[in-house]
């Protein structure tokens, strides 16, 4: 952020179009190359003093020589057809209580130009002051890039809401600034009347402000439609440190928006990017939104003219979007590519910690390419909206040892994921967060790639509620397991062409990388698990007294209920191998015959039993028992 005399530098960028404003032999031409502002009879003019009454320059008078800085504090007026000649450095400056009408016709322009090849100042419109331009060109100005970053035009007002749209613009052009073009200084802006502004040709290599506008964030939606290339860097310069509190829209200006520091979008703000509309942000530069107030962040964006976010230095990731808990993001028709830097993602939703969940972020349409991290994070009770669809992520975590996945979401939100293609990633899985566990039923869905289940390293617990496993889902599971309590059910619904695998989240799996299944009884409802595959579990348990083995096994069926078992051998047509312990325990106590699962199941480099024995309400375990 540059500061100049205390005050914020913000940087816009307009496009303007200007019919011929001199011609280079002292008179302005038509398109037909008549004479449409006659010589001048009274000039040349002299100006030494501020204007503090009302004033007029002729068009007869000019040109009009301004040979020391002046400040216009009354009303001033420029007739059409007029020059104004500035001396070297020299500014005009509109303060409080002045007024400057400079109200050229297409046929009849005004034009502000230096008396030597030297550069002048500027025209510096200070709120409550006003200016009102229309077919104004101005030429040679900003002569440094100390005072105002090398500007031609500058607006200011005092920072404070609602900021100030002291400067109508229309038909105006700007060129051959010596570094920016037009500086916003505040949460100053143009007013709504503006349109058709050129700046060209403003700064160089050697500028550190090469912009044609510098503008805040808040007031960037102010810009008016124009030309904006031809500076040395094209680009509409925004300055974040002012923040977003009321509504505005971003639009596109042919120039992307380069911005130059993190916004923050709070107090209630809403923030809109149209379609079309580039963003280059710089490295670590964020959009974020806070969510006490109720704000949003919307990009919409179109099939044929997307909503684009990139890198301004292309080897320097930039931030992340950011919505906090109370605060909402919608992405339409949007491309986002190389962001992660510090939050590890390049779109976050920090929900609250605790359900119900919250529909934070609607997307349709988006892709997003090589995060430094993970490419979007949901925290806590944070989902998609209804209706999301055609998410595409890849490219992630190629910078990251840890932060490899595509997608980071708390586990009651699976179901809110929408649809798209998850591959091309260092991790191609889902990453799922077990904290908030899963206490509403939930149907999960495969999505292309398989979920790795453990963020914290604990079990996923499945309470008050029906967990249902489609065909072809993959769960991979670190260091612990799916806990069913009592109350919960878990249907697994896979079939012998797609069957529903739960294996381990190593990327070189081995018998014992996590616990297994754990189903508590007795239940309400009878578990389904069909063609399902439970591979690589068998890890200690610590589960001890419910069957006549160990406990340990790649599924558990555990109750403290004398005289209970199942109603029936729940698991068919399903595939336990590579477990470290047992293939199925059958830890309950009861007199009546025992349910076999090995009669539809397949059981494959089991180190203990296929299937324990399950003790007795009238006798003590054998010792040693054989594995049945």
């Amino acid at each position: 952020m540059l500061r100049y005399r205390g005050w914020k530098l913000s940087v816009l960028i307009f496009s303007c179009a200007l019919l011929c404003t001199g011609c280079g032999d002292g008179e302005h031409h038509t398109s037909d190359g008549g004479l449409a502002c006659p010589e001048p009879t009274e000039g040349p003019t002299t100006h030494d003093q501020d204007v503090s009454s009302n004033e007029v320059w002729t068009a007869t008078g000019s040109p009009h020589r301004v040979d020391r800085s002046i400040s216009i504090e009354a009303e001033l007026t420029i007739e059409p057809c007029s020059v104004v000649e500035l001396a070297p450095g020299v500014s005009l400056t509109v303060s409080e209580g002045g007024r400057l009408l400079a109200e050229g016709e297409e046929t009849r322009p005004i034009q502000f130009t230096g008396q030597q090849s030297e550069p002048w100042g500027n025209l510096h419109v200070e709120a409550p002051g006003t200016a009102s331009l229309a077919y104004v060109s101005f030429e040679g100005g900003g002569p440094d890039e100390i005072t105002y970053g090398g500007a031609t035009l500058v607006v200011s007002d005092s920072g404070e809401r609602p900021g100030a749209r002291p400067l109508r613009a229309e038909q105006v052009r700007v060129s051959g600034s010596g570094g920016l073009g037009i500086l916003c200084r505040g949460l100053a802006g143009f007013d709504p009347e503006s349109s058709d502004l050129t700046v060209t040709g403003s700064g160089s290599e050697m500028t550190e402000h090469p912009y044609p506008v510098l503008i805040s964030a808040e007031a960037a939606g102010s810009v008016p439609s124009g030309t904006y290339t031809g500076n040395a860097m094209d680009a509409i310069a925004v300055d974040g440190q002012d923040e977003v509190q009321i509504d505005t829209t971003w639009t596109d200006r042919g120039v992307p928006y380069r911005l130059l520091s993190s916004v923050f979008v709070n107090g209630g703000g809403n923030l809109t990017v149209g379609e079309g509309v580039e963003m280059a942000l710089d490295p670590g530069v964020s959009i974020k939104v806070d969510g006490a107030g109720e704000g949003s962040l919307s990009l919409i964006g179109a099939a044929s003219s997307p909503v684009i976010l990139r890198r301004a230095e292309p080897d320097i990731a930039w931030g992340a979007l950011w919505v906090d808990e109370g605060s909402t993001m919608i992405l339409r028709y949007v491309d986002l590519e190389g962001g992660g830097a510090d939050y590890g993602c390049t779109i976050v939703a920090d929900g609250a910690s605790e359900l119900p969940l919250d529909p934070m972020i609607e997307v349709e349409s988006v892709t997003l390419t090589g995060s430094v991290g993970y490419g979007m994070c949901l925290y806590g009770g944070a989902s998609f909206s209804p209706g999301s669809a055609e998410l595409v992520i890849t490219g992630s975590g190629a910078d990251s040892a840890d932060e490899r996945h595509p997608l980071l979401i708390g586990a009651p939100a699976i179901l809110s994921i929408p649809d798209g293609d998850y591959t091309g990633n260092a991790r191609d899985a889902i990453l799922v967060d077990e904290y908030l566990g899963i206490a509403t039923d939930l149907e999960v869905e495969t999505r292309g790639v398989p979920y790795d289940i453990g963020v914290r390293g604990d079990s996923l617990i499945v309470d008050g509620a029906t967990l249902t496993l489609q065909a072809g889902v993959v769960l991979r599971f670190e260091g612990d397991g799916l806990n069913v309590e009592t109350s919960g059910r878990l249907v697994v619904m896979g079939t012998a062409e797609e069957p529903v695998v739960l294996t381990s989240s190593a990327e070189t799996p081995a018998a014992g990388d996590w616990i297994g299944v754990y189903l508590w009884g007795p239940w309400d409802a009878e578990h389904v698990v069909q063609h399902a595959q439970i591979e690589y579990a068998g890890a200690d348990s610590s589960c001890i007294g419910y069957s006549c083995h160990s406990d340990d096994a790649a599924l558990m069926i555990l109750s403290n209920e004398d005289g209970w078992m199942p109603d029936s051998a729940f698991v068919a047509d399903s595939l336990i191998r590579h477990s470290a312990a047992h293939g199925i325990d059958r830890g309950w106590t009861s007199d009546a015959a025992p349910l076999d699962f090995t009669v539809s199941n397949t059981f494959q480099d089991v180190a203990g039993c296929a299937q324990t024995t399950p003790m007795s309400e009238s006798q003590d375990c054998p010792v040693n028992p054989p594995c049945e």
